[in-house]
């Protein structure tokens, strides 16, 4: 009785083999071509340090620490030999200087942060929009549309815990838990000097948004950094004016106590 089974079923999958090679054939063509085609795509875009797959959070605060500065140079005319005396005042000296700190929150995949496919492709669509002096992201083609997808990336945002990257925010030490105003805009930077182009979303505290303090000379912790207050001073005069690419939240996070 086994072995009747077995060989009907062997007659049975020889039939559909001969009925149907030419179909698996070429559904393993196609699936070897996708494979092909994914990883020409994926090559591509790491060699193009483009990231258009991956969805970064940033956070961009501000702080001033005690910074050696060179001193003023002189003109010819007031250039004298220094001698014993000038030894002191020729030397650095530290000053509380502003600095731009940049902070990675999360990076993660486009999919797993953004589930539906539509919006997917109305974010991937802005990006090819986006040049050199115009980095926002403006998603779909109303009002709508575009607040849509930043009112979905705010409760993204709100959902995280984002430990000391976040903290930053925090400038009150008075409560343990601190709600910070802040401000987001989603971006795809294309600065010669970048090492990489990436969807990101800039998170920043709003007073220093709503004050201009972005429009200040900063020190950097990375010298590939130094284009982002050109991002943030185009974000504040967008929030300070139309707010076309910016919206506000609020975030519950740690203060620094």
């Amino acid at each position: 009785m086994t072995y009747l089974l077995a060989q009907e079923l062997s007659e049975t999958l020889g039939n559909l083999i001969t009925d149907h090679w030419a179909k698996v054939v070429f559904l393993l063509i196609g699936a070897l071509l996708s494979l092909l085609w994914k990883y020409f795509l994926d090559r591509r875009a790491w060699k193009n340090r483009q990231g258009i797959e991956t969805l970064h959070l940033s956070s961009n605060t501000i702080e001033y620490r005690k910074t050696e500065t060179q001193p003023q140079a002189q003109s010819i005319a007031e250039t004298k030999v220094p001698d014993s005396n000038d030894a002191q005042s020729a030397t650095t000296k530290p000053e509380n200087q502003p600095w731009l700190i940049l902070d990675c929150v999360f990076e993660d995949d486009l999919n797993n942060k953004v589930s539906n496919r539509y919006v997917r492709q109305l974010i991937k669509r802005a990006i090819t929009k986006t040049t050199v002096d115009q980095p926002f992201l403006r998603f779909g083609s109303s009002e709508d549309d575009h607040w849509f997808v930043m009112n979905m990336l705010r409760m993204g945002i709100a959902e995280i815990k984002g430990g000391d990257s976040l903290e930053k925010l925090a400038t009150s030490p008075a409560f343990p838990i601190a709600d910070v105003k802040s401000v987001f805009a989603v971006t795809y930077e294309r600065w010669p000097g970048m090492r990489q182009g990436k969807i990101r979303i800039m998170l920043a505290r709003e007073d220093d948004i709503a004050d201009d303090k972005f429009s200040q000379d900063f020190q950097f912790e990375d010298p590939h950094h130094v284009d982002r207050p050109k991002t943030m001073r185009q974000m504040t005069a967008d929030y300070n004016g139309p707010r076309k690419y910016t919206m506000e939240l609020r975030l519950p996070v740690r203060g620094n106590a």
